[in-house]
């Protein structure tokens, strides 16, 4: 009989001791420790054998087949269901004698995929290493759909109930409270804490069989009921402004129970697995939130915070505090209550861990009493945070403080709302800004925590958080009115000095590159030091999908009051850019040290465009931003000019806001609409057929076109949007014709017709894109599209002022020579003719401005890959470019890059030494990839790459045995566990990477071999100094 550790072990995941849990085994302080005690736990239902997490999440659940009681068919059913509730893990893997069978937790309907004993593989299906790199998603895709997981299907529910509710004539406020009070119940009953005892005792019913009876009284005695034994902020009817239930009608009941009964709304259809409260998760309930406030986001800023949102920002806000159960915290903006939730279970299971034993209720309720705050403008998010919190005080008691909690008049939930209560509530004291307001400003927490509202005020408003920055002196900035930003302002005063402050925050706030988001960044850096920023931009979409801003992550510390001078140049910040990841289908949110930078405060201070290039870029490119930089600007060419260049945009259509005005020089003019600029070439000529501006538009608002000038002669034109490679679409004209304000422009005299052709190459070029996506804060963070005005801060010269004044005339010749050509060719085939001639000017500017080799790879992959990979609309699209298997050339091609770059390197510094660089590739189906870069023994560099297991096996040896040799060890596992990790072991540097083509691109090798030359020189600089 093969046992359950023979699996384990066969299949590698032993390999992985610090992901895999067994039962009676304690699962610490990490996130997620207590769920995956519960899956471990004999008498709570799952009873599974093992757990495997990926990261910091379970994702994998063992079930010994020997350990199935009763029908083997309905008892796995029973666990899918119920590791369903939970929210967490994937997959359950039940282990037998010759095969496993593996179940998707997700997909109910999808066939279990098996597995017999004789193809069992170390590196192969159903391996800890297939999970670990994701590539059990691309197997297996339907199985890890976000749609199908327990969270997005209560809260759709949720929100379909809330609004059925309101058709049967409960307010949004009384059907949001009386959800509330539905889940509490089903909380209460389905944890046992309101048990058979219990109900007997009062002759009390189950809450599904009141609703089905449409017994309204009955559930009203039921509340009172608990609310004599229980007490709490909102069991009765009358709190939370949840109606009596008596006065019910037969739709709403009929709501309830369809919601009971976990039917979709929108089908109609029955789930196969009803909600088990006794399963999910404290955090997932408080997410009620952002269903049952929905129709109030846009008013209030106010987005839900996903669970592993909240986790990892609790996971940011403690760290460095040795005891987490003594931190006070406090909440600006509590909402459902999602943080506060999360940072509470933190603290109670480190009080726990340390004790080796659960917390009374009673200990529970003053933990919870002396260190958690919050207040929200929203009565009704108050007491849903209320409620999240009494589910956390709840969670796992004990059977014996259950019973006092029913019988002990001294034993009961403790009322948080009101004043002098830990949430504030209401537009006086639940006001951040008001003076009314009992916690904000008295700078006595441990740490601020906080997602706040993100919206910029309306024109007529005058907000609380305006006239607060205005009086404090010197004012802070309002800029967009981002009132995101005055949280943050505020928040500095709420902490001790030694306190920590961690935002989820607007991501143009905090990065963009616009004269407000400088001047929030530069006036906060005075008040706080920066320590981290995790930039979410590339999974916005996955995160939030309703917002329209990506968030950023901010964990700052005020600075002494007395400090001076502020030394920026010595201050260190870690700026994280995480890039969409396969993890995010298991429910994870993953940092990889590869997308960890450090910048300094000082830069971060000074240079506006940082935290946008260095989101993608990495530090080649960072070089070369700042080589193409010595070029000069477009915007200074154009004043420089014999007959200075001119910008702008068209004409304005008639609107509200502008009185009318005839056509003026518009009159006689052709017009161009936006969609008529060709998408797939770059000269719009005399061929065009075009409408006269009369034939649509009577009267404008304005002419636009700078007086109409911009209408005539040599220019280029664009529209606002990109296309959907980021290539800008501009085009080169010299026809007359106007065009509205969506549409913007450059011109100059015919004298510049050539220079204006090679700017309409230029940005059309590849060095375009790849700088848009460097510079452009609106790619890497909302709705991607160009204004003239970003375009004026690229690179360029005139040929005058090149530093090769011949040929930088030469190219511009030639350049516009071939769109004399273009606009020659009859306007069907003037397509064909670009894409014969668009490699060819594509290296002409590329000529211009002097790149090299290694140059036009960066931008080349920055074009053909990242660009088509930039965040990726939904679930569905997860797989982008950059998450493919590299394709076998591309790892010849990273090899020879990376052998190229070294040596170029090795010739810069006089180095010496022939070296050898060997790939291995786990075979063709393989997981990861080995790379060995050293000194070869013979003469001449060698670079060799072989796909094999064997060969991978025995290069994994010879790493482990080098490891063991060190001082300093890296631990195995995580070789596997952190992407494109380099490791410096014996006379020879080594890199581990998935097979995703993310870490086999050519501008990863330039990066690869620029970190292997600075840490040869770090040594070689130590070497020295001791």
């Amino acid at each position: 009989m093969t046992s359950l550790e023979d699996w384990l072990s066969d299949l590698a995941y032993t390999d992985f001791p610090d992901e895999l849990f067994r039962v009676g085994a304690s699962a610490g302080v990490r996130p997620y420790a207590s769920e995956i005690e519960e899956m471990l736990a004999p008498d709570r239902g799952i009873g599974a054998s093992a757990v495997f997490c990926v990261g910091e999440q379970p994702a994998i659940c063992f079930i010994d087949n020997a350990t199935l009681v009763g029908d083997p068919y309905q008892r796995i059913e029973q666990i899918r269901q119920k590791v369903w509730n939970q929210n967490l893990a994937s997959i359950v893997l039940v282990l037998g004698t010759e095969e496993l069978t593996a179940y998707s937790v997700n997909d109910r309907e999808a066939e279990p995929d098996t597995l017999v004993r004789s193809e069992v593989a170390a590196r192969g299906a159903w391996s800890a290493y297939e999970v670990q790199s994701g590539f059990i998603k691309d197997r297996l895709s339907d199985w890890f759909e976000p749609e199908a997981r327990v969270d997005q299907r209560l809260l759709a529910n949720l929100r379909e109930v809330v609004k059925a509710l309101v058709k049967a004539n409960l307010n949004a406020t009384e059907a949001e409270a009386l959800m509330a009070q539905v889940i509490f119940l089903c909380y209460l009953e389905q944890r046992g804490i309101v048990g058979p005892v219990y109900r007997k005792a009062h002759g009390l019913d189950f809450l599904e069989a009141y609703v089905s009876k449409q017994d309204g009284a009955g559930i009203d005695s039921y509340l009172k009921r608990l609310g004599t034994d229980f007490n709490g902020d909102f069991l009765s009817s009358s709190d939370g402004g949840a109606p009596a239930w008596s006065k019910l009608g037969t739709s709403a009941f009929r709501a309830v129970k369809l919601f009971l009964e976990a039917v979709d709304f929108e089908t109609g259809q029955g789930s196969l697995w009803r909600y088990d409260f006794s399963h999910i998760p404290v955090e997932l309930i408080s997410g009620i939130y952002e269903t049952l406030l929905k129709e109030r986001q846009g008013a209030l800023g106010a987005y839900y915070t996903p669970r592993h949102l909240a986790s990892l920002v609790a996971e940011q806000a403690f760290e460095g505090f040795p005891d987490p159960s003594r931190c006070t915290v406090y909440d600006g903006a509590c909402g459902s209550g999602i943080l506060l939730t999360t940072a509470f279970r933190k603290m109670l299971r480190h009080a726990e861990v340390v004790r080796g034993g659960k917390l009374r209720f009673d200990e529970r309720v003053r933990l919870m009493q002396s260190n958690l705050f919050g207040n929200d403008l929203d009565e009704t998010a108050c007491w849903i945070t209320a409620f999240s919190l009494y589910l956390s005080l709840l969670e796992g008691l004990d059977p014996a403080d259950i019973s006092l909690l029913q019988s002990d008049a001294d034993q009961k939930l403790p009322n948080l709302v009101g004043p002098g209560r830990n949430i504030q509530k209401g537009t006086e004291r639940g006001d951040f800004f008001s003076p009314a307001n009992p916690f904000a400003g008295k700078a006595k927490y441990d740490i601020f925590l906080c997602n706040p509202p993100w919206r910029e005020s309306d024109d007529d408003e005058t907000p609380t958080w305006e006239g607060w920055c205005r009086e404090q002196s010197p004012p802070y900035p309002i800029g967009r009115r981002q009132i995101a930003a005055g949280f943050a302002f505020r928040a500095t005063s709420c902490v001790k000095p030694d306190g920590v402050i961690t935002l989820i925050m607007p991501l143009n706030l905090v990065a963009g590159a616009t004269s407000q988001s400088c001047d929030f960044r530069q006036r906060w850096l005075e008040d706080v030091r920066f320590e981290r920023i995790i930039n979410f931009a590339d999974v916005r979409r996955l995160l939030f999908p309703a917002a329209k801003h990506p968030c950023a992550v901010v964990r700052v510390r005020p600075r002494p009051s007395v400090e001076g001078v502020i030394e920026l140049a010595e201050e260190q910040v870690e700026y994280w850019a995480p890039k969409t990841d396969i993890s995010l289908a298991l429910g994870r949110l993953a940092l990889h040290p590869i997308d960890r930078k450090l910048l300094t405060a000082r830069d971060i201070y000074a240079k506006p465009y940082l935290l946008i290039s260095a989101y993608w870029g990495e530090q080649a490119d960072l070089d070369l931003l700042r080589r193409l930089q010595k070029f000069g600007s477009l915007a200074q060419t154009m004043t420089r000019r014999s007959e200075p260049w001119l910008s702008g945009k068209g004409f304005h259509a008639p609107n509200k806001s502008n009185r009318s005005r005839s056509l003026g020089p518009l009159e006689p003019l052709a017009f161009l609409a936006a969609d008529r600029i060709p998408r797939d070439y770059p000269v719009i000529a005399s061929d065009v057929q075009l409408d006269e501006v009369r034939d649509h538009f009577q009267v404008v608002a304005s002419p636009g076109g700078r007086s109409a000038r911009l209408y005539h002669g040599p220019r280029v034109i664009l529209p606002d949007g990109l296309a959907d490679d980021y290539t800008i679409r501009v085009a080169y004209t010299d026809q007359p014709f106007a065009f509205t304000s969506s549409i913007g422009a450059i011109g100059g005299g015919n004298d510049d017709a050539a220079l204006l052709k090679f700017l309409a190459a230029y940005l059309r070029s590849p060095i375009a894109t790849f700088l848009l996506i460097m510079t452009g804060y609106s790619v890497i963070g909302e709705r991607p599209r160009v204004a003239i005005e970003d375009l004026k801060t690229f690179p360029f010269c005139a040929p005058d002022r090149h530093p090769d004044q011949n040929a930088a005339q030469e190219i511009v010749a030639r350049v516009a020579a071939s769109f004399d050509g273009l606009a020659a060719v009859d306007e069907w085939q003037r397509e064909h003719a670009y894409m014969a001639v668009k490699t060819t000017l594509d290296e002409l500017v590329f000529d211009y401005f002097q790149l090299s080799a290694s140059d036009r790879l960066l931008i080349r992959d920055i074009v053909g890959v990242v660009a088509a990979s930039i965040q990726p609309q939904d679930y569905a699209r997860l797989t982008t470019p950059l998450l493919h298997r590299p394709t076998a050339s591309e790892v010849t091609a990273y090899v020879d890059v990376l052998m190229g770059e070294l040596a170029a390197s090795r010739r810069r510094s006089g180095g010496r030494g022939a070296l050898k660089v060997d790939t291995v590739v786990d075979g063709t189906k393989g997981f990861f990839g080995a790379v060995r870069i050293g000194l070869s023994g013979v003469r001449g560099d060698h670079v060799r790459t072989t796909s094999s297991d064997d060969a991978f096996r025995t290069l994994l040896t010879e790493i482990e045995v080098a490891l063991n040799n060190q001082l300093d060890r890296t631990n195995r596992d995580d070789l596997f566990k952190m992407p494109n990790t380099m490791v410096v072991a014996g006379d020879a540097f080594y890199f581990i990477k998935p097979m995703r083509r993310r870490f086999w691109l050519a501008r990863t090798a330039i990066a690869d071999a620029y970190l292997i030359a600075r840490t040869v020189q770090a040594a070689a600089w130590e070497k020295q100094a001791s």
